[in-house]
């Protein structure tokens, strides 16, 4: 984790924690780290932000949790991590 009130930008990711992210066709799979702490993600994403959905699943088994709300502003798709239970993201668009 960043000491409170920082942020970290690489290419294109944005996070006041900390993140794995694999960027596939249309899609990018994110890692939080820890799991259970709950921080933001920012993914530059151009145009395909607006579209884009975020699913949370579960660590181990990948079960589908659910949906996770996301906002795009600027061509960044930004949503929260730290859902009880879910080992990654998946950002499709």
């Amino acid at each position: 984790m960043n000491p409170a009130g920082t942020r970290v930008e690489v290419e294109r990711l944005r996070t006041d924690g900390a993140a794995r992210v694999v960027w596939g066709r249309r899609q990018a799979t994110v890692w939080p780290y820890p799991r259970d702490t709950e921080f933001s993600v920012s993914l530059e994403l151009g145009a395909a932000a607006r579209r884009a959905r975020v699913r949370a699943l579960s660590a181990g088994e990948q079960a589908d949790l659910g949906a996770v709300e996301a906002s795009a502003a600027d061509g960044w798709l930004t949503f929260r991590a730290g859902r009880t239970g879910a080992g990654r993201y998946v950002v499709t668009w």
